[in-house]
């Protein structure tokens, strides 16, 4: 469990008070299938059915693919970069500071990372 979120898993903070971590499932995967669908569709449409395949029909299947691979790009650098600043936080992770506490001041807070990345 997050420290944003209360123990039934619901967010308290930003943008997304109020929410539950399934509700971006609930959302994301349905708006990707609905989208892929739009495209396929299109492309049976112009291309099979009435043979009217335009330059238009052909640059949206490109347009598409990067779409998809800036989403996941920008996904992956943000995980990656929260990764290095949650491993790094207090400096080089060594075993003094990861088995005790620090409270000298020295490590990074934790609404400091996470709010603007919200």
């Amino acid at each position: 469990m997050a420290f944003y979120e209360d123990e039934t898993g619901t967010v308290q903070v930003g943008a997304l008070s109020g929410s539950t971590k399934n509700d971006l499932y609930r959302f994301g995967i349905p708006m990707m299938v609905l989208t892929t669908l739009a495209v396929a569709l299109r492309v049976y449409v112009r291309g099979y059915m009435t043979k009217t395949f335009g330059v238009a029909d052909w640059l949206i299947i490109p347009a598409y693919r990067y779409v998809v691979f800036g989403a996941v790009s920008i996904f992956s650098l943000y995980h990656l970069a929260f990764m290095f600043i949650s491993t790094f936080q207090c400096g080089v992770p060594t075993v003094s500071n990861l088995v005790k506490a620090r409270t000298d001041g020295q490590c990074i807070d934790w609404i400091h990372i996470v709010k603007p990345l919200l």
